[in-house]
């Protein structure tokens, strides 16, 4: 229970809690083990923490539904609250967003408090929405706004731009998306 506690502590950054839920077991005579340890020991911006943090993520998200919505924007808020919030993390809540507006709402409030910026991945998701949209010259304003942002398109972003408003492609993407809405329930 104390290591459960611990290790989501830890990903979420809060390690002066996750130290102190080690002091409250021994208060309980609940002796650490070694995965308390090792689980202590990570480093809080390694790689063995971020990739716990992705799985957890996706783990929630993959759930659907406003109460999986609302654990994972908790879970950022609080990895954000304590400087552990990664691109790739806010990259990944993007492809669970159900709008392009939710999409700017992670861009535009949740990344810029945790002062990190767009890079091509992030603006690619947010142009591949636009475009499922329908919404063409928002997609093409998001192009500029990369640019000026001094972030470089790339193939991908090409690749969405040039596909037919009322093509196949367009349209499997947003058969796709619609489904992953509907199966999420909520």
């Amino acid at each position: 229970t104390y290591n459960t506690l611990v290790g989501g502590l830890r990903m979420e950054g809060d390690d002066a809690a996750a130290k102190s839920v080690v002091k409250e077991m021994k208060k309980a005579g609940v002796e650490p083990n070694v995965y308390t340890q090792n689980i202590l020991n990570l480093p809080s911006r390694g790689e063995n923490l971020s990739n716990m943090r992705n799985s957890k993520l996706s783990q929630i998200l993959k759930q659907g539904g406003d109460e999986a919505t609302v654990a994972a924007r908790s879970m950022m808020d609080k990895m954000v609250e304590h400087g552990v919030a990664d691109l790739h993390l806010f990259n990944l809540m993007l492809k669970f967003c159900k709008s392009s507006g939710e999409m700017r709402e992670v861009i535009d409030v949740m990344m810029a408090k945790a002062k990190l910026k767009p890079n091509v991945v992030t603006y690619n998701t947010l142009v591949g929405g636009l475009r499922m949209e329908g919404d063409d010259a928002a997609a093409k304003s998001v192009v500029k706004e990369m640019k000026k942002a001094g972030v470089e398109p790339n193939v991908y972003t090409q690749n969405i731009l040039n596909l037919p408003s009322r093509g196949e492609n367009l349209s499997n993407m947003r058969n796709s998306k619609l489904s992953q809405i509907l199966k999420q329930g909520g």
